[in-house]
């Protein structure tokens, strides 16, 4: 597969988990490729869903003050 970002910030939202799939089309993957690929598209999706969390708690805590 050539060269992965070193940062995950360097990849447009869900670019990651594109190319991870492209990489697994392949007839011969690369699965160290596949495998930092997988681990950057979780760690985007848990990202996603922190912030997620956050906005829906501090709604909450609006909504109860009202």
């Amino acid at each position: 597969m050539g060269e992965l970002p070193g940062e995950p910030l360097g990849l447009e939202p869900g670019a990651a988990y594109q190319m991870c799939l492209r990489q697994l089309q392949q007839p011969h993957p690369d699965w160290q490729a596949v495998q930092a690929l997988a681990t950057l598209s979780l760690e985007e999706t848990l990202r996603g869903v922190g912030a997620q969390l956050a906005d829906l708690s501090h709604q909450i805590m609006l909504a109860s003050r009202r």
